[in-house]
């Protein structure tokens, strides 16, 4: 997803000095945010957030 504007970048609060921090957010159906990521490891991810799901 582009961000030219850097909305998304304040409004999650990811800004890394010029780039958007790797953060994963999981969302509900109903919006609400149920878990964060801020030190995602690009080598595990997928297994972590399916752990975090109970999947």
């Amino acid at each position: 997803m582009a961000d030219t504007e850097q909305k998304l970048i304040k409004a999650y609060d990811v800004d890394g000095g010029g780039y958007a921090k790797r953060v994963t957010y999981i969302i509900d159906g109903n919006g609400k945010i149920i878990h964060v990521d801020s030190s995602v490891n690009t080598s595990t991810h997928a297994s972590d957030v399916l752990a975090v799901l109970g999947l």
